[in-house]
This record gives C-alpha cells, sequence and structure tokens, in this order.
C-alpha cells in the first residue's frame, strides 16, 4: 500500500488490521476527552497512541517502522473497516 493511500485511509477513519512477519497488528481511534487519537497495536499486545499521521508512520515494533510494514504488503493483505 503506498503511503498516500494510507494517509487517505487514516484521515477517513478507517480502522485497519494486517499481517506482517507473522503477527497481526491493528490500528483503531478512540476519543479521551474529546480529542481523537489513533492507536497502533499488536493484537493483544502494547499499544501505542499517537495524534497524527505522521506519528503513527514513525511508531517501531521489532525495528521496523509502521510505514514501512504498511508500504510492504499489498492492498489486498489489509482489512479496512
Amino acid at each position: 500500500m503506498t503511503r498516500q493511500k494510507f494517509q487517505e485511509l487514516i484521515d477517513c477513519g478507517h480502522e485497519i488490521e494486517f499481517e506482517y512477519d507473522g503477527k497481526r497488528f491493528s490500528i483503531t481511534y478512540y476519543e479521551p476527552k474529546g480529542s481523537p487519537v489513533i492507536s497502533f497495536c499488536e493484537f493483544y499486545k502494547e499499544i501505542t497512541d499517537v495524534e497524527t499521521f505522521d506519528q503513527l508512520c514513525e511508531v517501531e515494533r521489532y525495528g521496523k517502522k509502521v510505514i514501512d510494514m504498511i508500504e510492504s504488503i499489498s492492498d489486498d493483505d489489509i482489512d479496512i473497516f
């Protein structure tokens, strides 16, 4: 998936699930105290909350940034809700 398409999905509030290196990850949203937050996590593991798309792209797991994971996966292999 391209960075541009990924940003469009995030900007529109789509929730995303994908598999990378045998692990399942998700990107979701919530609004603590009325301010939207983007949450990234490996299923059932540590959650990282960020406020912007650029911050999300820089989150790392297992030495890989989220944007690097996303760009290495085909659009067909990403679940979009």
